[in-house]
């Protein structure tokens, strides 16, 4: 089953405040967000630290990226699950 997801990037709002809530967080060896950004951008040496606001390409939760990657955690709600 998937995990719990952290962050909502399914309406400007909530985008927004992803965005801004990144600020001044960096990706680094051992940050939970690794996995998840080296499959989204599996072609490119990941550099660190590296601005987690400079990410601009996300995948959300949904089942075809728990097929693809069934042991790396994806942070983002599924669009097509209700809001809580």
């Amino acid at each position: 089953a998937p995990r719990c997801w952290c962050f909502d990037l399914c309406s400007d709002t909530t985008a927004n405040i992803y965005w801004a809530a990144s600020r001044g967080v960096h990706l680094h060896d051992g940050s939970p967000w690794l996995d998840y950004f080296a499959a989204v951008y599996s072609d490119a040496e990941l550099p660190r630290p590296f601005p987690l606001h400079r990410f601009n390409y996300f995948y959300h939760g949904v089942r075809l990226w728990h097929a693809l990657f069934p042991a790396v955690h994806n942070p983002f709600r599924p669009c097509d699950l209700p809001a809580p």
